[in-house]
This record gives C-alpha cells, structure tokens and sequence, in this order.
C-alpha cells in the first residue's frame, strides 16, 4: 500500500527504516515505476531523529493492536497514516489533524498530501495526541474515575 501511494506522489520519497528484507518491497517499488525513490536505512538506533526528519510517518499495517512507532513518531511531533487495524487508529480518528486512517493506496496518498499541505499545524496536532496518549495522562484520567466512584459513596 506504501508502494502504491509513493507512486501517486511524484514529488515524494519513502524511506523505511528497520527491516533486514527489503527484496520483496524493492520489486514492488519497480512494479510501480518508484524504486528510485524508497529508501532503506535498516534498523537505527535513534528513531527520535527520523522521525523528526519525516513529513508523515506512513504504517499501514494488516494487525497492529497498538503500534507504539505510531506513538514515538506522534510524540516527536510527526503525524501518521495508517489502516483501522492498528489500535492507534482510535486515536487518530478523534484528531483528523495529527494523521489519518486509510484503506488502500490512493487514499493514503491523499492523507499524505492533505498532512503536508497542512504543515507546521499537523505537527502540532501530533504532539498534542501524543501528549493526551501520555502514561501520565493515562494516570490522571484513572485518578480521576477513582475520585468520581470513592466520591459517589458506591
């Protein structure tokens, strides 16, 4: 799906970053007429830098019940697009401005260019979702159920 929406994006280039078999992904990309512009990295140590570096962080993947790269690309500030079967989908669904949630290659392609054109304002909403997805905050948000249930006298 990566490969696909890459070839509706002229101007843009997928990297992927990990990852120790890039075969199958380099014949798609030559399938589709983009190899020259994937990229492979293998696996790094500092991701923070990536995905600094990234305009949108691309993860469509088939089962993912909670994708903490979509969660460490969010929290550098870098918004997401991925399928409804990855667990952070709930979450990006609630805040259309840090990423989108997509079915197949076109529309993914459209959430990439609708997140660039948004720029500096994606970024925002991204670091905002993650903050909001924060132990911290998880922890708040429990406190406060604790309080509401100690308070109610049940």
């Amino acid at each position: 799906m990566a490969v696909e929406a890459l070839a509706r994006l002229p101007r843009a280039h997928l990297v992927v970053v990990g990852g120790d078999r890039p075969g199958p992904f380099v014949a798609r990309a030559r399938e589709f007429g983009c190899a020259d512009r994937v990229h492979f990295v293998g696996p790094q140590g500092e991701m923070a830098r990536w995905y600094r570096a990234a305009d949108v962080l691309v993860h469509p993947t088939r089962y993912d019940p909670f994708a903490n790269v979509c969660l460490e690309a969010l929290a550098c500030g870098t918004p997401v697009v991925t399928t409804p079967r990855n667990g952070v989908a709930d979450l990006l669904t609630e805040r259309k401005g840090a990423g989108a949630v997509v079915e197949g290659g076109g529309a993914l392609a459209e959430a990439v260019e609708r997140l660039w054109g948004e720029g500096k304002a994606s970024r925002r909403e991204a670091r905002r979702l993650a903050e909001g997805a924060s132990l911290g905050a998880h922890v708040e948000r429990i406190e406060r159920v604790y309080a509401e249930v100690a308070g109610s006298g049940e």
